[in-house]
């Protein structure tokens, strides 16, 4: 933003007095050659994000558009960057899993959706009030620009039953702070809408050893998620983070079969070892259980 400033300023010394409509031009010429220049970033780790199964992909979950940091997010800029690689965990997580089944050759159809996009701060970005298409068809109205990830985890779950004729879904993403403060780092987060197919998920998890546990889907908390101005918002007017986060995908499933997992407290153990198996770093957090 400084570089952005002092070329606003060299390009037009009578800034303080140019027509906003000139100063509106030179400052958004001076943010995308700031950007391409590109910003110090030694020592973030810079990753490109897949999604499996259905899954969020992003290379930065923060920024996103609205020049917002947490504290966290800002020690990670000055640090080694294990926050932004972390978001990729969902993705890496489904990829794993169908590059097992498909090494050990098990003989099941299974299709992985991987939605992936760079999230960082641009001129174009979404902002809090703006109201989106998706693939879908349905209108998101944004409220939040860090909940961004259930954007295209939407449009992969629309992908993945209108192109690749899928009948039975499953996503997982690091999806919610929400999750992670209700459960800690040992249970992942699951929301079913079908009891039959959650069967499934808990037998499989018998073999894994991890753990999951079902989060309600009552309809009342759809409240939370009704917008004024569009079919669904991307966050909640009031809490419930990781429940309505799972409620907002469920919008894209078209009632069919569908499991989401939120292993944002478990896909990363660097605040301490949960599992005597486990290193530091990234736990592989429902490869198994998916596998399996």
């Amino acid at each position: 933003l400084q570089d952005a400033s002092d070329m606003i300023r060299t390009t037009c010394p009578q800034w303080h007095t140019a027509k906003p409509a000139t100063l509106k031009r030179i400052a958004c010429m001076a943010v995308k050659r700031a950007m391409q220049a590109g910003p110090d970033m030694s020592g973030v780790t810079q990753s490109t994000q897949t999604a499996g199964s259905y899954s969020e992909s992003l290379s930065y979950a923060n920024p996103a558009g609205d020049l917002y940091l947490t504290t966290s997010e800002k020690e990670a800029l000055g640090g080694d960057g294990e926050a932004w690689a972390y978001d990729m965990a969902g993705g890496a997580a489904a990829a794993a899993a169908l590059h097992a089944l498909a090494r050990h050759g098990v003989r099941v159809n299974v299709t992985a959706v991987i939605p992936t996009c760079e999230n960082r701060i641009s001129p174009t970005s979404m902002l809090p009030g703006d109201r989106i298409t998706l693939f879908s068809g349905q209108t998101v109205e944004i409220l939040n620009a860090d909940a961004e990830g259930r954007l295209i985890l939407a449009d992969g779950l629309t992908w993945a039953i209108r192109r690749e004729g899928c009948t039975h879904l499953v996503d997982i993403a690091t999806l919610t702070g929400a999750v992670y403060a209700m459960l800690g780092y040992v249970t992942t987060g699951v929301m079913a809408s079908d009891d039959g197919w959650y069967g499934c998920l808990t037998r499989a998890a018998g073999h894994s050893g991890e753990r999951f546990w079902r989060m309600p889907d009552f309809p009342e908390y759809e409240d939370l998620i009704r917008s004024d101005y569009a079919d669904v918002r991307n966050t909640s007017k009031d809490g419930c983070g990781a429940i309505t986060a799972g409620l907002f995908l469920k919008h894209f499933t078209q009632g069919l079969p569908w499991l989401h997992l939120d292993i944002a407290g478990t896909a990363d153990n660097n605040t301490g070892i949960t599992w005597q198996h486990q290193t530091p770093g990234a736990t592989g957090a429902a490869v198994s259980t998916l596998y399996y």
